[in-house]
C-alpha cells in the first residue's frame, strides 16, 4: 500500500507539472508561490526507484515493481524561505537466527534409548544507525535553484551474536550437548560454551561540506541531486566474548577480550551526498 501511494503521488506530480492549466501557469509563479515560506517542512526521499518503476513501466519490463531500497529518513525545517536546517536519519536492526535440534541430555541420561530433542539458537544481530544535522542555504530565483551547506553528524555499528542452548549447564551436566558449527547443525559436548559474541562495535564522527540544486516541478514539490566532501572519524570498541563454564559446583559466566578494530581516519568525496542520484523532496 505505501509503495502505491508514493508511485500516485510521483505520477500525479508530474502530470500536474505537464498540464497546469492555462490561466494560472507554474512558469509565472512568484518565488513566494513556487518555494518553501518561512515555517515550512519538508520530507525528502530517494527518486531513483520512482525513477526506475517509470522506465520499466514504459519499455513493458515483465515484473516491474517499486523497490524503494533506502532506508533514510530526510527531514527540513525553512527558516526563511532561503535557509533551512535539516536532519537525515538512517537505521538498519537486522535480526536473524539459526536454529538447531540437539539431543536433550535429561532425558538421555534418563532413558539411553531416547530420542527426545531440545532447540539451541544463535541470534545475529546488526546495527547500523547513523544521524546527521545541517544547514542549507538556498541560492537563485527560478524554478532551478542551487543550494550550499554544512552537516555534522553520529553513527553506531554493532555486529554480536547472542546463543540459547537447550540443555542446562549445571553440576550434573558440566559438558552438555551442544552445536558447535552452526553452518551445518553438527553437534558436540564441551565444558565451555558462549553466550554472546561481539565482533565489531563502532562509534563514528561525521562532517561534511555539500552542493547541488533543485528543480521546483509544482510549489514546494521538488526533484534535487546533492554531491559533497565529508570528513570520517571511526572510532572501534573492544571486541569480546561471553561465556560459561561450570567452576567447582558453580557455573560462571565470565567476559574475555578478543581484539579491537583499528582507528580510521577518511577525507572523501562523494555522490550523491545524502540519496540516490536524484531525490525527491514535498513540503507543508
Amino acid at each position: 500500500m505505501r509503495k502505491t501511494i508514493f508511485s500516485i503521488i510521483f505520477l500525479c506530480g508530474f502530470f500536474l507539472s505537464s498540464f497546469a492549466v492555462e490561466e494560472e501557469p507554474v512558469e509565472h509563479a512568484s518565488p513566494s508561490e513556487m518555494f518553501p515560506p518561512a515555517g515550512s517542512f519538508g520530507i525528502g526521499l530517494d527518486a531513483t526507484p520512482f525513477l526506475n518503476y517509470l522506465g520499466n513501466m514504459a519499455n513493458g519490463t515483465m515484473g516491474n515493481s517499486l523497490n524503494l531500497g533506502d532506508n533514510r529518513l530526510y527531514f527540513r525545517y525553512f527558516l526563511t524561505q532561503n535557509a533551512a536546517v535539516r536532519l537525515s536519519l538512517q537505521m538498519g536492526l537486522n535480526k536473524s537466527s539459526a536454529t538447531f535440534m540437539v539431543q536433550d541430555d535429561n532425558a538421555f541420561l534418563n532413558d539411553p534409548l531416547s530420542n527426545m530433542q531440545v532447540e539451541d539458537r544463535r541470534t545475529f544481530f546488526n546495527n547500523d544507525i547513523s544521524l546527521r544535522a545541517g544547514y542549507q542555504h538556498f541560492i537563485g530565483e527560478n524554478r532551478l535553484r542551487g543550494f550550499v551547506g554544512g552537516d555534522v553528524g553520529y553513527g553506531y555499528n554493532k555486529l554480536h551474536y547472542l546463543y540459547e542452548y537447550g540443555n542446562v549447564m549445571n553440576e550434573q551436566n558440566p559438558a552438555p550437548t551442544r552445536v558447535i558449527n552452526w553452518n551445518n547443525g553438527s553437534t558436540g559436548n564441551t565444558t565451555q560454551r558462549p553466550l554472546e559474541s561481539v565482533f565489531s562495535t563502532t562509534n563514528s564522527i561525521l562532517g561534511g561540506l555539500f552542493t547541488g540544486a533543485e528543480y521546483y516541478l509544482l510549489p514546494q514539490f521538488a526533484v534535487g541531486l546533492e554531491l559533497g566532501l565529508s570528513y570520517g572519524l571511526s572510532i572501534p570498541g573492544k571486541n569480546y566474548e561471553v561465556y560459561e563454564n561450570m567452576v567447582g559446583s558453580q557455573l560462571v559466566e565470565m567476559t574475555q577480550v578478543t581484539g579491537r578494530g583499528t582507528r580510521s581516519r577518511s577525507i572523501y568525496s562523494t555522490t550523491p551526498y545524502t540519496y540516490g542520484n536524484l531525490y525527491l523532496v514535498f513540503h507543508f
